[in-house]
């Protein structure tokens, strides 16, 4: 599948593993969706400003059930 690409709000976020988070986001397009960010919790991550209600664009692939 290709990578989607979309703006979206960020609903909330979880602690995962020691480095990472599970984020959730509202999108206009995909609804709400969840996705990984690997190494968001590291200090000098690309992922870091992923605060609650922080706007961004998100490009993810969709699972396939």
């Amino acid at each position: 599948m290709p990578p989607q690409k979309t703006q979206g709000i960020v609903l909330g976020s979880i602690d995962w593993h020691e480095t990472s988070k599970i984020v959730t986001f509202y999108t206009k397009d995909f609804g709400k969706i969840r996705g990984v960010a690997k190494g968001a919790r590291r200090k000098k991550s690309k992922f870091s400003p992923l605060e609650i209600l922080s706007r961004h664009t998100i490009v993810f692939y969709e699972r396939e059930d």
